[in-house]
């Protein structure tokens, strides 16, 4: 049975599925654009989006240390991933969607933490600081 066709064909088709299936899994949350609309931040990826509340938080850029610490915990075997939840000592429990870590801005909420990288960092703070006081929420 084993010398036949059928056993390596159903082997093969089952390893080709299962790779379609993780490269699927993987690419579902990778961020494409995050929007401001009015207190809120819409981060769509692509099958989804996710909806931060910019009520009650504090937003602020990440100094060199914490992104170098950000960089650690995403990164295993030299691949960083772009999105994720993590559980950090320095910034605590955090949901990071990333494209490129330099220009990462914290979301702080009471219990957790989001983080995005728009290209502007700058200018995303000054949009986001006028939706957040807005919300009556304060700026670092």
């Amino acid at each position: 049975m084993w010398a036949g066709r059928w056993v390596p064909t159903f082997l093969a088709v089952g390893a080709g599925l299962l790779a379609l299936f993780a490269r699927r899994m993987s690419a579902d949350l990778d961020p494409f654009w995050i929007d401001l609309e009015g207190d809120q931040l819409r981060i769509q990826m692509r099958r989804q989006h996710q909806i931060v509340a910019l009520g009650g938080t504090t937003l602020r850029r990440l100094e060199v240390a914490e992104i170098e610490h950000l960089t650690s915990l995403a990164t295993t075997a030299g691949i960083t991933v772009g999105t994720g939840g993590f559980e950090s000592h320095l910034l605590g429990e955090l949901d990071l969607y990333a494209t490129q870590l330099d220009n990462a801005v914290l979301i702080q909420h009471q219990e957790s933490a989001t983080i995005v990288t728009p290209d502007d960092p700058d200018g995303f703070l000054t949009a986001a600081s006028a939706a957040a006081v807005a919300a009556g929420s304060p700026i670092d």
